[in-house]
């Protein structure tokens, strides 16, 4: 039935009589979708609420929840506080008093004053069957209320809080905030404030089944899990991780015994340093290595994209030869200077660094516009990939294809690129190629 009539057509349905209601209703309110930006009406999150509170079976059937919000460039704005009645009020605050956390009183002060955070953190509160959740920043801001249930939910002890446990939730979205309440603060500085959220993205990874999390996660002084012990996330296979360094990496590659994919957005700004002391421009590739090291047996799919502000000055140490031990990698991204070094002499070479069984290889030119960056020399590139080629089948057999990936070829000689690599590309036997990227994160859904 779900797939076959819209929204309208099963509300128009539940209208009809209590028989077609029954039928209906469990594929109405199966997933709920909502988008939000400033300038918008806000969602009816206190409109469904209001419903589950008269009838709780009602969030039994919400599957799939994504809250999605509306970009402006890179940043999105603070959206205003939500319209909300006495009248609407007493039913939530019930809600509230009946989860019986400390901070009620507190998380009901919020409420009563329309503060986003408070109404989303009330509503996943009250969906213990979710499988899909996707939080973006116009929901998810300040994470105060959201946070504290999750950490309550799935990482307290006290079994005491009248709280579900997501025991049905396979996979996580969860997009960085950029704080741009005052835009003159945004253009003060070289970019936009990042808001701290690691104590309300971390216990994701105590969920029992959670398959999937793809989440921004900041720099803390001193990382600690939120809970007496790390979790096992045992069943977790993919992560898609942005802006957390290496140097924190590790803690979360350790408890994913399981992982097969993993794409990590490494990410430099000056600006953060005083309170992310780790956050430098110094790229630790063997921290780095060290870090994917815990995943080298189940680990098939690599992805690593470098980014930074443009103002800073990025460099790096140690090498990544870590990868030789990933056995099972298939698929390999990754910038060229995590891979070879910076300057064409004395750089590494790529036999040193690539996992036997490698099937994919994408060399990107990330990290192309720095200061040190020296390889503007497409014949040393080509040189460097030709000596590695020349006896591919006897270090790794199982390769497919090479691929030199750029950001924009439409103002460069990439037609001769091109032309040279294909003419390697017969004499070697292997597939060699030049592709433009595309560097949007991926929106995937359920």
């Amino acid at each position: 039935m779900e797939s076959l009539l819209s929204s309208s057509d099963l509300h128009a349905l539940c209208l009809v009589n209590k028989a077609l209601r029954t039928l209906a209703e469990p594929f109405l309110y199966s997933k709920i979708q909502w988008t939000w930006a400033r300038e918008e009406s806000p969602p009816p999150i206190t409109l469904l609420l209001r419903s589950i509170s008269r009838r709780p079976q009602l969030a039994a059937y919400i599957r799939i929840a994504i809250f999605e919000g509306k970009r402006y460039g890179m940043i999105f704005y603070k959206t205003a506080k939500l319209p909300v009645s006495i009248a609407e009020l007493d039913e939530l605050v019930a809600f509230v008093r009946n989860i019986k956390l400390p901070c009620r009183d507190f998380w009901i002060k919020e409420l009563r004053s329309g503060t986003v955070d408070a109404f989303v953190a009330l509503l996943l509160s009250r969906l213990s069957n979710l499988t899909f959740l996707r939080l973006e920043p116009n929901f998810w801001q300040e994470s105060r209320f959201i946070g504290l249930m999750l950490r309550s939910a799935l990482c307290a002890e006290s079994a005491d809080y009248e709280l579900p446990k997501f025991e049905h939730l396979r996979a996580v979205y969860v997009d960085e905030f950029f704080d741009a309440s005052h835009e003159s603060r945004v253009n003060q500085r070289r970019g936009p404030p990042f808001v701290t959220n690691t104590a309300d993205v971390l216990p994701f990874f105590y969920l029992s089944t959670v398959k999937s999390i793809s989440a921004s996660i900041d720099n803390p002084v001193t990382f600690a899990w939120p809970a007496a012990h790390p979790p096992a996330a045992s069943r977790l296979v993919s992560l898609d991780l942005t802006r957390i360094r290496e140097a924190h990496l590790g803690q979360l590659l350790e408890v994913t015994p399981k992982l097969e994919t993993l794409r990590w957005g490494w990410y430099y700004d000056s600006t953060l340093k005083t309170r992310e002391p780790c956050n430098t421009g110094i790229i630790d590739l063997d921290q780095n290595g060290a870090a994917i090291s815990y995943v080298r047996s189940t680990l098939t799919d690599l992805t690593i994209i470098a980014g930074y502000c443009m103002y800073d000055r990025v460099t790096s140490k140690g090498s990544l030869r870590a990868l030789v031990q990933c056995d099972k990698l298939k698929s390999l991204e990754a910038p060229w200077p995590f891979l070879m070094g910076w300057l064409p002499e004395g750089a590494m070479q790529l036999k040193d660094v690539m996992p036997r069984n490698i099937e994919f290889l994408t060399i990107t030119d990330d990290m192309s516009l720095e200061d040190d960056y020296k390889w503007h020399d497409d014949d040393a590139k080509l040189q460097k990939i030709q000596s590695w080629l020349e006896n591919w089948r006897t270090h790794t057999p199982h390769l497919r294809c090479v691929a030199l990936g750029i950001r924009d070829s439409s103002d460069y000689g990439w037609d001769e690129i091109r032309d040279e690599f294909k003419e390697l590309s017969a004499r070697v036997g292997m597939r060699i190629e030049v592709i433009e990227l595309d560097y949007s994160r991926p929106v995937w859904g359920p």
